[in-house]
């Protein structure tokens, strides 16, 4: 127990949560802000007449463009589902409405994914009644499997696309080099993540999940942290079993996450296609790659808005300069309206839950 009331001691003596809150979430909030009217400013600057002509001959395909988001969420979902002890597996459609739920607050709000990720185990614990000692070990595999697989991502992408990366180097960021960097920043993230694995098996993310939770204006749910713990505590030695998790299960998992960095390319792949824009898989796979590692650093802005859409025109124009200002507003606007669809479903599925008034967290050890 004399961990866990250090942990606690811990918790009392961070900054009183309103100030930390102010410092942290208004910060987030005007860079937010600046990115809207980046992104706003970018769309008026742009072809948006010929955009919605471009989008408008799309028809009945426009079905399509949601496609490849929800298979990822999907085979996203199947991968983090094999993390998990064999008895202590979620149904695969119940993380999947997890996994769509929490994303909708990382894409619609400033810093969403500090959040995000902390309130998977609460809503898991809901049902099934995943104890948290179980499912954060699973969470934090997770997250260092999907780096390790970013890593590689890159590299592949970074070999496949190498010589039209290094043709369009100039006009993409100004100067030469920019195959180079990119397979330098793939290996860079593999690296990052095989540290990160030996940090899964040692380190303590129960405790930082607690702390974070904790940091929610939720008294009730401050309550049941407060009185549980050290469920918290027993997850950091949970984590440490995970070197014993099958292998196969683990390759799995790994194949998995793989296929989701590759489905986001295609997903741009197949706004190209349906503007009628052609631009190399290779290509876009490299750039998304990289996109990706920006988006974690500006991790609060709501789904990279304002910077992401500026690497889109810059994409097009450097790949497929016919027409490129129209092309490319009409690849963020596919982009954004896709988001926004799957940030209502997730907020539908979290209204469903009604975490706050239904949960019962006396049945959560």
């Amino acid at each position: 127990m004399r961990n866990s009331d250090q942990l606690s001691e811990e918790v009392e003596n961070l900054p009183g949560s309103k100030r930390l809150l102010w410092k942290t979430i208004v910060p987030r909030i005007i860079f937010a802000i600046i990115a809207i009217t980046i992104f706003t400013a970018l769309l008026i600057s742009l072809d948006l007449k010929g955009a919605y002509v471009l989008i408008s001959a799309i028809g009945i395909l426009l079905f399509l463009a949601p496609i490849p988001y929800f298979f990822s969420g999907l085979i996203d979902s199947f991968g983090w589902r094999l993390l998990f002890p064999e008895n202590k597996r979620p149904k695969l459609l119940r993380i999947s409405i997890v996994r769509f739920a929490t994303e909708a607050l990382y894409m619609s709000i400033p810093g969403g994914i500090v959040f995000s990720d902390p309130l998977k185990p609460v809503l898991l614990a809901k049902k099934p009644g995943i104890k948290p000692s179980e499912s954060i070990p699973a969470m934090g595999a997770r997250r260092t499997l999907i780096l390790v697989t970013h890593g590689m991502f890159i590299i592949l992408s970074a070999i496949l696309a190498w010589g039209e990366l290094g043709e369009m180097s100039k006009k993409l960021i100004g100067v030469q080099g920019l195959n180079i960097l990119t397979m330098s920043v793939g290996a860079f993230i593999f690296i990052l993540g095989f540290f990160s694995t030996l940090g899964l098996i040692f380190g303590g993310i129960g405790k930082k999940f607690y702390k974070i939770l904790y940091l929610l204006p939720v008294k009730r749910l401050r309550r049941y942290l407060y009185s549980k713990r050290s469920a918290f505590i027993r997850t950091d030695f949970s984590l440490r079993k995970f070197k014993d998790h099958p292998k196969k299960k683990i390759l799995t998992a790994i194949f998995s996450f793989f296929c989701v960095w590759l489905l986001e390319s295609i997903e741009t792949w197949l706004f190209l296609q349906l503007i009628g824009a052609s631009i190399s898989l290779p290509a876009i796979m490299a750039f998304e790659s990289v996109m990706t590692v920006v988006r974690s650093i500006l991790f609060f802005l709501p789904s990279g808005i304002g910077v992401q859409d500026i690497s889109y025109v810059a994409l097009v124009r450097a790949f497929y300069p016919e027409n490129a200002d129209a092309a490319s507003t009409a690849v963020i606007l596919l982009r954004r309206l896709r988001e926004t669809l799957f940030v209502f479903l997730g907020y539908f599925l979290l209204l469903t839950e009604k975490t706050e008034s239904k949960i019962s967290l006396n049945k959560i050890d």
